[in-house]
């Protein structure tokens, strides 16, 4: 954990705490009217608007016009939420304050003891990114002496744009001679923000941690958010699969099993150099792929199982942890084994991404299952399912892929995350385990490398009927 003066910080974005004494007073702005009283309100730059909200919230702006306050067009339970929508002007700080203060006096923000507090919250909009920031007040008689102000965000873009309600937690600790505080969430300067584009949030929850808690929590938010108790790895039991293929990577340290992949593509591609050292096993049960810099030049790799086994419909499983730096993606995919472009999807081939995972702002936490065909040129055509789950980039998952004769069905963690009809490919896939650098991940120079996808086994599941079209 990153230590900062007075504030320690931390957080993630998984599951609620139980048995918290809610601080925040009235935590849904429930009693806020979207009228004259509380109105959506043009606030210009340097405005102290404290007294136009619900109680217990607050905000504060820097620069800029901003509409803001209490509405009813979203709410994740009762009839309101607290928003925020950016109208006009150099944006330089703004903040929605779960606290009833200004961002200036601290007179009205939440009172402070030394220790450890939990927040949770729920979030929506367009805002391409807001961050999580923490105001303190001192011990004193001024009541506008605020620290915290500058503090670094420790975590980027932990509130990311979503269609739905996203559920956000974490915890933070005050030291000692605060007198009270308040969390910020914070738009900053943000590329691709446009005039109308808001944020709702609503359910807050501020809560002290006692010392004898704290350790089981901290386990919790930084370990990445479990598999739901009821997921059982594998398809259905009752869908008639056999498991006809797995490799679970419980060799000893070096490459993996030949009998079962091969090097990819070695050499130049994108911006990076495939080698096979990238993809070796670690000994302990993983694959792992690594992203590195050696002699000025970026490194990566995979394997692939062309002319090794192939297979036509089925249960396609892998358990991995992902890949935490920009610049590079990490990927569960099949390929046609005798693939041919230029004919129908159908006899020619699909790419199927069974997985894709990009860890910059704009798609971390977010599954990406997307199919190809007609090539990589004029004629290249796509599908793509993303889902948004926080914790994803945190700790193992599982992502899965059944592909019948009806289409394709995604899921992560036990969960459905996108289905696509179409065009089923009727050919023999064989598949592939890889990471690549490229700019549709963002700048690998801005990566703290070596960062690495480690994967703990592929498994597939065939029906009896599609076993004997499946090359051996």
């Amino acid at each position: 954990m990153r230590t900062i003066p007075a504030v320690f910080f931390c957080l993630a974005l998984i599951c609620h705490a139980s048995g918290t004494v809610n601080m925040m007073e009235n935590p849904g702005a429930e009693d806020g009217t979207p009228s004259a009283s509380y109105p959506y309100k043009n606030l210009n730059a340097g405005s102290v608007c404290a007294d136009l909200f619900p109680d217990g919230w607050g905000f504060y702006n820097g620069a800029g016009v901003m509409v803001c306050g209490a509405t009813s067009k979203e709410a994740h339970t009762g009839k309101n939420s607290f928003f925020m929508e950016w109208k006009e002007g150099v944006l330089t700080n703004s903040d929605i304050l779960l606290a009833r203060t200004d961002g200036y006096d601290g007179s009205n923000a939440m009172p402070a003891m030394e220790g450890s507090y939990y927040f949770s919250f729920y979030a929506k909009g367009n805002i391409p990114t807001c961050s999580l920031r923490v105001f303190t007040w001192k011990n004193s008689t001024n009541t506008k002496e605020r620290g915290g102000f500058l503090t670094p965000i420790l975590i980027p873009s932990v509130v990311a744009a979503s269609a739905e309600w996203a559920y956000y937690e974490g915890f933070f600790r005050i030291g000692p001679g605060i007198r009270s505080f308040a969390i910020g969430v914070h738009l900053g300067p943000t590329p691709g923000l446009m005039n109308g584009h808001a944020l709702y949030v609503d359910d807050v929850v501020v809560a002290p941690v006692s010392d004898a808690e704290l350790p089981a929590l901290r386990a919790r938010l930084t370990v990445g958010m479990p598999l739901p108790k009821n997921v059982v790895p594998g398809p259905p039991a009752n869908a008639g699969y056999r498991l006809v293929f797995s490799d679970e990577f419980n060799g000893p340290a070096g490459p993996p099993d030949p009998a079962h992949w091969t090097p990819w593509a070695l050499g130049p591609r994108r911006d990076a150099v495939n080698v096979t050292d990238a993809a070796q096993l670690d000994g302990k049960g993983n694959l792992v792929i690594t992203t590195e810099l050696k002699d000025g030049k970026f490194t990566t790799g995979g394997v692939t199982g062309i002319d090794k086994r192939s297979f036509t419909r089925g249960y396609f499983e892998i358990r991995c942890r992902v890949q935490t730096q920009v610049g590079h993606w990490s990927a569960f995919w099949l390929q046609a084994q005798k693939g041919d472009w230029s004919i129908a999807p159908e006899k020619g081939g699909v790419e199927l991404d069974v997985m894709e995972y990009i860890a910059s702002p704009k798609y971390e936490n977010t599954a990406m299952h997307t199919i190809h065909w007609g090539g990589y040129g004029d004629k290249h055509q796509q599908v793509n399912r993303q889902k948004k789950l926080f914790g994803l980039g945190k700790g193992y998952h599982l992502f899965a892929m059944e592909w019948t004769r009806n289409g394709y069905v995604f899921y992560t963690d036990g969960m459905e995350t996108g289905r696509i009809d179409g065009p089923v490919s009727e050919v023999p896939q064989y598949l592939l385990l890889t990471m690549e650098v490229g700019t549709w991940a963002e700048k690998i120079q801005e990566a703290v490398l070596p960062d690495s996808f480690m994967i703990d086994y592929i498994r597939v599941w065939q029906k009896p009927e599609d076993i004997a079209g499946s090359p051996q």
